[in-house]
């Protein structure tokens, strides 16, 4: 079994959070077998009755209920004190609930995880509060016809971001006649700050100082905009890359794995490869790509009815095992668990071949989760967010960009001090 790499981030000054990939679980040893039903607070999705089942036959004394919510904060916050499970996307959020001690500790959970290196939502090293079930990696897409037609080599992955760059460049020169540029860039910040943030080693987000790291990969975006490689910030906005990749407007798209779900029925070929590195040190064999990512956990609140408790540690068990990680991937979601049965189900709905690099792009990477786990993380993204948005709106060979990154310290200094 493969699994994405983890990252530790800092929930407080004496706390730490891992998120991980969970890997394969057995089912608990119950203090109380009696049949009950439990609530689980989730967003409304596909796969739910498939999985709700999978757990019954698991567990014929548990049932699984839901309670569709909303994937923001305030939606999860709402459904508190309403479930027995809930489903947590928001990371400022999980942090305020650690903080608060409002999850029940399901450390016996993770301790029945079998695969190396899994720690589920650990605090201290020492107890687990949750489990992901869901991941969203940035990988880069490609459209193997177009890079083809264009006679520009494909990605063999190792690209650093210049080599992206230069492709895209190259790509929108070759196919200007048919309208299409090398690449779309999302109006997210993960795609700029995120990635910068997540492949500079010592980058602290945290910490209200040296930010002078952002401006890169903000001043390559928007090289690539007058060059005309790709849309500017402002047009971004308004599509998406479902619409640009997946339409045959842009010839490469570097954007989450969920992506791949809307591809089935593209039309032309395409593939996978890790995102573009900062430096050659994460690229080339037995190295392990740095993306971004933003994992959805389950957690359970420490108000919980007591006889409801085994029932819900016995659903995060499930959802952590690779039998439910393969029904998420045969559904089109992407689970937080990596494995060739994950990749095979996954491959099978959306139509891809299969190509080593494509295989090796799902399956390895080490995904830094952004916004980071910390109390004041939802302020600081907010103010890394308008600091991007001007720096992708700048002048590139002006101050503006510089003037951006001098007032985002200031910024998140007031925030973290």
């Amino acid at each position: 079994m493969t699994l994405r790499r983890t990252l530790a981030v800092g929930l407080a000054a004496s706390a730490v959070l891992v998120l991980a990939a969970c890997g394969s679980g057995t089912p608990s040893d119950q203090a109380s077998d009696a049949p009950q039903t439990i609530l689980i607070a989730t967003p409304d999705a596909p796969w739910l009755t498939t999985l709700a089942d999978a757990f019954h036959a698991a567990y014929p004394n548990r049932t699984a209920e839901f309670k569709p919510v909303g994937t923001d904060a305030k939606a999860a916050q709402d459904a508190f004190g309403s479930a027995d499970v809930v489903s947590v996307a928001d990371l400022t959020q999980l942090a305020s609930w650690l903080d608060g001690k409002k999850l029940l500790d399901v450390t016996d959970v993770a301790k029945t995880v079998s695969a190396p290196a899994v720690a589920p939502f650990v605090v201290d090293a020492k107890a687990a509060y949750g489990v992901p079930y869901l991941d969203s990696p940035w990988v880069l897409f490609y459209n193997k016809d177009l890079f083809k037609k264009a006679g520009v080599a494909a990605p063999d992955g190792t690209w650093l971001w210049g080599d992206f760059a230069t492709a895209a460049k190259s790509l929108t020169t070759a196919l200007a006649k048919d309208g299409v540029k090398g690449t779309f860039l999302p109006a997210d910040p993960l795609v700029t700050a995120g990635f910068a943030t997540a492949q500079t080693g010592d980058a602290q987000l945290m910490a209200g100082k040296d930010y002078a790291y952002l401006k890169a990969n903000a001043q390559q975006a928007l090289d690539l905009v007058q060059a005309g490689a790709s849309l500017s910030y402002d047009d971004a906005a308004g599509t998406t890359a479902a619409d640009q990749f997946g339409g045959g407007k842009a010839a490469m798209v570097v954007a989450p794995l969920t992506l791949a779900d809307q591809l089935a029925d593209a039309g032309f070929a395409w593939g996978l490869a890790p995102a573009p590195q900062k430096n050659k040190l994460t690229v080339g064999e037995g190295k392990v790509p740095v993306t971004v990512g933003q994992p959805v956990g389950y957690v359970i609140p420490a108000g919980i009815d007591p006889a409801k408790a085994p029932a819900a540690k016995d659903w995060l068990t499930f959802i952590s095992s690779e039998k439910a990680a393969v029904l998420l991937a045969s559904q089109g979601a992407i689970p937080a668990i990596a494995s060739d049965g994950v990749t095979n189900a996954f491959f099978n709905r959306a139509k891809l071949t299969g190509d080593s690099l494509t295989r090796s792009a799902f399956l390895t990477h080490d995904a830094k989760y952004l916004p980071p786990v910390d109390k004041n993380a939802a302020k600081v993204w907010d103010a890394v967010k308008a600091a991007d948005k001007t720096m992708r709106t700048s002048d590139p060979s002006g101050s503006a960009l510089d003037g951006a990154i001098a007032d985002l310290t200031k910024k998140i200094s007031g925030i973290v001090s």
